[in-house]
């Protein structure tokens, strides 16, 4: 339990794809409401619905930008206290792109809050394999 993983793939060309993790307003429409900036070392925040012990913010920061191929970001929540790191990258093939994501550092996690990985992890599922593809495709 120290990573998480999810591969899929779009039919559209990496520029389209690119622009729905980079452009603020389109990664609101697959993820959630944001006030992220494409450029490395900006710091934003993600925000949804609060819970009984989470405020609803994820902070992050820019840490690799690679265009039309990677985008790295740290993150991490008052929830979990620790900094994980959340890895997008593309690559593009006959017109589709393969999407892979992969959410690491969770080897930090206190043994407490081990739910949380089961969260993510189906979270991801949800954000990647259904809201982006079907936000693009669409």
């Amino acid at each position: 339990m120290s990573t998480i993983r999810k591969e899929v793939t779009i039919d559209a060309p990496a520029s389209v794809v690119w622009d729905y993790l980079t452009d603020s307003e389109k990664v609101a429409e697959w993820l959630m409401p944001n006030d992220f900036q494409a450029k490395v070392g900006k710091r934003f925040t993600f925000r949804c619905e609060p819970t009984e012990d989470w405020d609803g913010i994820v902070y992050c920061e820019v840490k690799e930008l690679v265009p039309l191929q990677k985008l790295t970001l740290s993150w991490t929540t008052d929830q979990f206290q620790i900094e994980t790191e959340v890895s997008i990258t593309l690559h593009e093939s006959k017109g589709k792109t393969k999407v892979a994501l992969v959410h690491s550092g969770w080897d930090k996690l206190p043994p407490d809050k081990d739910f949380l990985f089961d969260n993510y992890d189906q979270g991801w599922k949800g954000y990647i394999e259904e809201n982006l593809k079907e936000s693009i495709e669409n």
